[in-house]
């Protein structure tokens, strides 16, 4: 996963030299179609991009907002925390879970057990209504299009999988 992120904002970055040199090698007859289809597909994995960023911001709206009914303490950095486990697929909710489960203990027992309920359950909401509905929306699939995308790419290729699934789903069409 952290191979996957690092090359996305190297692609993020410096994407534009990167296409000018692989178009440097496309006979000129292919040219204009693949100008044309790459720009589609980086319309795609924008789109991805963005909807992760949003579900990742609704995460740590829903920590900050959760924790501090709560008052688990540190509020803010375990917020930013989730926001940034969101990302990774599958490993992210217990990665953004533990710090909080830790602090919790310091309030009570029952703090403890809401918060692992609490991050359980939008977790189960974000999988399988939420990030259908963003991503649905973002890359222009049906939301039955998404799951099943996200099953098959992470029973295929496990994280890797889950993380290339949905752009590769919605760009198919446009390379096809």
């Amino acid at each position: 996963a952290g191979i996957v992120l690092i090359l996305t904002l190297y692609l993020l970055l410096d994407g534009k030299s990167l296409y000018a040199w692989i178009l440097a090698f496309v006979p000129r007859t292919y040219r204009e179609k693949l100008a044309v289809t790459a720009d589609e597909v980086s319309d795609v994995v924008h789109a991805y991009v963005s909807g992760q960023l949003l579900a990742a911001l609704l995460f740590a709206s829903f920590v900050a907002v959760f924790l501090t009914v709560l008052h688990v303490p540190a509020v803010a950095p375990l917020a930013m925390i989730a926001g940034f486990c969101d990302v990774i697929p599958v490993l992210g909710i217990l990665l953004a879970t533990v710090p909080a489960v830790l602090l919790a203990l310091s309030i009570s027992p029952g703090a403890t057990i809401a918060v692992v309920v609490g991050y359980l359950a939008y977790h189960l909401f974000e999988s399988y209504f939420l990030l259908p509905r963003i991503y649905g929306t973002k890359l222009k699939i049906s939301t039955l299009s998404v799951l099943l995308a996200l099953f098959v790419g992470g029973r295929l290729q496990g994280l890797i999988g889950i993380v290339l699934a949905l752009p590769l789903v919605a760009a198919y069409p446009i390379i096809e």
